[in-house]
């Protein structure tokens, strides 16, 4: 039994755990669950910003000047058109 250190906390059979050579026990420190949620929420975050980044660098390719302000402007824009498309 060993004591996941993730959101969860709770105390799981080794089998909940996965490998990890680089700790003294050879298991993760988050049991499979709290670090499959982990990874999603981060998955989520890295693709919302890769989106803005391809709104900003296409800007810049289109050669409209644009400040850190204009561009969150833009994609405010953007996610609104979006949701007014989903809606319709």
């Amino acid at each position: 039994m060993k004591k996941c250190t993730g959101p969860c906390g709770q105390l799981k059979p080794i089998s909940e755990f996965t490998i990890d050579r680089k700790n003294k026990d050879g298991f993760s420190h988050q049991c499979k669950v709290c670090k499959r949620k982990g990874n999603q929420l981060s998955k989520r975050k890295r693709n919302q910003l890769n989106g803005h980044v391809r709104i900003i660098k296409t800007l810049e390719i289109l050669g409209q000047p644009h400040t850190e302000k204009e561009a969150r402007g833009l994609i405010q824009e953007i996610k609104r058109s979006l949701t007014n498309f989903q809606e319709n």
